[in-house]
C-alpha cells in the first residue's frame, strides 16, 4: 500500500510532466547494474541533479538550499527540513512538488522540467523508508516498492551476461536508423541486444516504427513514451520478438490493442502510465503475456479496486499504480503565510494572513497562546495591528491534517533618528551596513554568516555595542526594542544588559535613563529571533545612547551538553558570547 503515498487529487491541478518517464532519468552516463545500485545514489540523486540542482547548488543556493551534497539535503533550507524520515505525507519536499503548478512555491518552478509521477513516487518511497543514503536496492525486501522499481530500472549483471541466441545488427544499419528523433544503443559492451528511444512527437508516424523491423531481433528495450502510438502500431512492435521492456506511457493505445503483444514471449515489463486502458480488456491482455513481471499503470482510469483485483489475479506480476484520492489518506496542510512585504510599520498595519489552498480556515492568536482548532478566532481579513505583536496561526480544512503553527512578528517603529553613530567597533564578520543597518527595516534570519543575509546582522563580542542616536527635533520616547538572534548552541546569546542614556539638549550631559538586566538562559533551547523591549518613563531626547552588553561568559551547560555543536573557539578562547542585532525600534 506504500504506493498510495503519492497524492495528486487534493491539489486540483494537472501537473506538468517532464521529459522521460521510468528509465530516462537513470540512464545518463555510466551503466549501473542492479547488483551495484544504491537507492540514493542511483534513484534519488539523479532526480535532484536533473530537476532541482539548477537552482539549489553551492553557487545558487535558492532558499538557502543546496542539494549537491548529503549534508545540504539533510540540513534543508530557510523554510526548514526537506523531509520527516518515514513520513512523506508531512514532508516539505513532497508538499512543494505537489502544489499547483501556478503556485509560486511549487517546485520545480513553472517553465522548468517537472518531476514525473515515477520520480515523485521514488522520492516518497525513499522518505517512507527513512531516507537512507547508503542502502543498496537489493538490500530492500523483495516486496518493497522501491526494490520493484529498481528491478525494472536497472539491468542485472546476470541479465546482461545472457548469451542471446541472435547475432548483432550491422553498424551500418544502426547508423542509418539513428537520427535526431531516435536513439539506438547496445545494452552492454559486446552485447547484440539494443535499446531504442523514440522522441519528438511532431516527427512521429507509424513509418518510424516500421523502419525498426530491420533490427527486430536485436531490440530488447523500446520507449515510445508520449508518442501518438495507436493500437495498429502494436502489430509492428509485436514483430520485435526478443523485446523485454516496453514503454507506452501517455500514448493512444487501448487495452484491447495489447492483445497483439501476446507473441512477445520475452516481455518482462510494460509501462502504460497515462493511457486509457480499462480493467476488463487489460486483464485479458495480461493473461497472454506469460513472462510479464511488472506493469506500470499511473494516471489510468483504473480504480484502487481494479488494481487490487489485478494484484490478486496476477500474483507473479508487480502492479504499480497511481493514487486516486478517496478522502481516506489526508495530507497535512502547509502553514499559513503573510502577504506583507514587511512587518515593520509606523502607526498601524493590516494582518494579511493567507493560504495557497482554497477553502482553508485560518485560526490565530495575538496573545501568545497556542491555537485551538475550535475556539481560537478565525481570520476574516479585518484585523489591524498597532503595537509589537507575535501572531500564531494554523490552517485547517475538512479532510486534511491541520498545518504546523506559523509564527509572525509585527514590529512598530514610530520614530526614526536623523543620524546613527557606532561608537565601539563591530565584530569583523558582522558589520552589515554599519549604522544604517539598525533602521533600514530589513529583518535578518538565521545563517548570519551567509552572504545572502550578511547585510542584516551587526554583532559584537569583545566590546559593548554602543550607539549614538541624534534627533534634530527632540522626540519623546518610552520604549526601545532591540531585535536579536538567539542560537545558544553556536554561542549567540541575548545581551546581559541594555542601558539607555539621553540628553534633552545638545549641549547638556548624558544621563542614564534606564538599565534592563536580561535573564541569562539556564538551559539550551530552540533558536529564535525576537525583540527585547526596554520600557521606561516617557522622556524627551535630542540625543540617545544605547549600550548593549554581550554576555561575558557562556554558561557551562552550553559547553557540557552541546560541546559538539558550539563554536569551540568562541567558548574555549573568548569565553564571551556573540551578540547579534539587526533592527532597533523606537516608540
Amino acid at each position: 500500500m506504500s504506493i498510495l503515498l503519492i497524492s495528486t487529487g487534493h491539489f486540483g491541478s494537472e501537473l506538468t510532466h517532464g521529459d522521460g518517464f521510468v528509465l530516462e532519468p537513470f540512464q545518463q552516463g555510466k551503466q549501473i547494474y542492479l547488483e551495484d545500485a544504491i537507492v540514493f545514489d542511483h534513484m534519488v540523486k539523479p532526480i535532484f541533479e536533473k530537476k532541482c540542482m539548477s537552482c539549489h547548488n553551492p553557487e545558487k543556493k535558492k532558499g538557502d538550499l543546496d542539494l549537491s551534497s548529503i549534508q545540504g539535503i539533510i540540513k534543508g533550507g530557510k523554510s526548514g527540513k526537506l523531509f520527516v524520515t518515514g513520513k512523506p505525507e508531512i514532508s516539505l519536499l513532497l508538499e512543494r512538488i505537489h502544489l499547483p503548478l501556478e503556485d509560486k512555491k511549487h517546485m520545480p518552478l513553472s517553465g522548468q522540467p517537472q518531476l514525473t509521477d515515477e520520480e515523485k513516487m521514488i522520492l516518497a518511497l525513499w522518505i517512507k523508508g527513512n531516507a537512507t543514503f547508503t542502502k543498496k536496492v537489493l538490500e530492500l525486501p523483495a516486496t518493497d516498492s522501491l526494490r520493484i522499481m529498481g528491478n525494472t530500472l536497472f539491468n542485472s549483471v546476470q541479465d546482461e551476461a545472457t548469451n542471446y541466441d541472435f547475432s548483432e545488427a550491422s553498424q551500418e544499419t544502426i547508423d542509418e536508423l539513428t537520427n535526431e528523433y531516435r536513439t539506438i544503443a547496445t545494452v552492454a559492451k559486446n552485447s547484440p541486444a539494443l535499446r531504442v528511444h523514440i522522441f519528438n512527437k511532431s516527427e512521429f508516424n507509424s513509418k518510424k516504427l516500421e523502419e525498426l523491423v530491420a533490427i527486430k531481433k536485436q531490440i530488447v528495450f523500446l520507449s515510445v513514451a508520449k508518442m501518438p502510438v495507436k493500437d495498429s502500431d502494436l502489430l509492428t512492435i509485436a514483430q520485435f520478438e526478443n523485446l523485454e521492456r516496453l514503454e507506452l506511457n501517455f500514448s493512444n493505445i487501448t487495452a484491447k490493442g495489447l492483445l497483439a503483444l501476446k507473441t512477445l514471449t520475452h516481455l518482462k515489463s510494460i509501462s502504460l502510465s497515462g493511457t486509457q486502458v480499462n480493467y476488463r480488456d487489460l486483464q485479458v491482455a495480461m493473461q497472454g503475456l506469460k513472462k510479464l513481471q511488472a506493469i506500470y499503470l499511473w494516471d489510468t482510469p483504473l480504480t484502487a479496486e481494479d488494481l487490487k483485483a489485478l494484484s490478486t489475479k496476477f500474483k507473479s506480476i508487480q502492479i504499480i499504480g497511481g493514487f486516486k484520492d478517496d478522502g481516506k489518506s489526508p495530507i497535512k496542510l502547509n502553514p499559513p503565510e503573510l502577504k506583507n512585504t514587511s512587518t515593520i510599520f509606523d502607526t498601524k498595519a493590516p494582518l494579511t494572513l493567507f493560504h495557497t489552498i482554497k477553502g482553508v480556515e485560518i485560526r490565530y492568536t495575538m496573545d501568545g497562546t497556542p491555537i485551538d482548532s475550535s475556539k481560537s478566532p478565525i481570520f476574516n481579513g479585518n484585523v489591524t495591528i498597532n503595537a509589537n505583536t507575535r501572531i500564531r496561526a494554523r490552517a485547517f480544512k475538512a479532510g486534511w491534517i491541520g498545518s504546523d503553527e506559523a509564527v509572525f512578528e509585527y514590529y512598530k517603529c514610530a520614530i526614526t533618528p536623523d543620524s546613527v553613530t557606532v561608537v565601539l567597533p563591530l565584530n569583523r564578520v558582522h558589520k552589515a551596513n554599519g549604522p544604517k543597518s539598525f533602521f533600514d527595516r530589513n529583518l535578518g534570519t538565521f545563517s548570519a554568516n551567509a552572504p545572502a543575509w550578511a547585510n542584516f546582522w551587526t554583532g559584537v563580542r569583545n566590546n559593548d555595542m554602543e550607539l549614538n542616536l541624534n534627533f534634530k527635533t527632540p522626540k519623546t520616547i518610552s520604549i526601545v526594542s532591540l531585535r536579536i538572534m538567539e542560537e545558544l548552541t553556536t554561542g549567540i546569546f541575548p545581551p546581559q544588559a541594555i542601558e539607555i542614556w539621553g540628553k534633552t539638549n545638545a549641549n547638556g550631559p548624558f544621563k542614564r535613563i534606564h538599565v534592563l538586566k536580561v535573564p541569562v538562559p539556564k538551559e539550551t533551547r530552540f533558536h529564535e529571533l525576537y525583540a527585547i523591549d526596554v520600557k521606561f518613563k516617557p522622556s524627551l531626547f535630542s540625543e540617545m545612547k544605547i549600550i548593549a552588553k554581550p554576555l561575558e561568559k557562556i554558561p557551562q551547560f552550553n559547553v557540557a551538553k552541546d560541546k559538539a555543536r558550539v563554536r569551540t573557539r568562541a567558548v574555549a578562547k573568548d569565553k564571551r558570547a556573540l551578540l547579534l542585532v539587526d533592527e532597533i525600534f523606537l516608540n
